[in-house]
């Protein structure tokens, strides 16, 4: 299983270097890791450190989750937080998740409320 992780981040990162007109060794540089040890991330023989899939990311300007295979490249991120999101939506988001069932469908009714307050009606 962890050989075909491997395989798949490897295989997905080589794709979006590619996109990106990039070298191994641009690539490498950029992250602040040897061109070998880039290569050996591409060709599946090697996991990175979490730092270094970060910088992957950076880098190839590629989503987590297509870099792990969760996502396929161009396909919407869905009801899943994205690094896009602003500060106060992640701490929102964050204290949810510590919510039970009823307390978040509470949450969500309070949520309902507040849009339906906003709406202006229209003539």
């Amino acid at each position: 299983m962890r050989q075909r992780f491997a395989n798949e981040l490897g295989a997905a990162s080589r794709e979006a270097r590619l996109q990106r007109g990039l070298t191994q060794a641009e690539v490498a540089e950029r992250i602040g890791i040897a061109m070998e040890v880039y290569g050996r991330i591409e060709r599946g023989v090697l996991l990175p450190s979490l730092p270094t899939f970060l910088g992957m990311c950076h880098v190839l300007e590629a989503d987590p989750r297509v870099l792990l295979g969760f996502m396929s490249p161009g396909s919407s991120p869905g009801p899943q937080q994205t690094h896009e999101d602003p500060p106060h939506v992640r701490r929102l988001t964050r204290l949810a998740r510590e919510l039970d069932e009823d307390e978040v469908n509470a949450l969500q009714g309070v949520a309902k409320v507040m849009l339906a307050g906003r709406k202006r009606p229209t003539s």
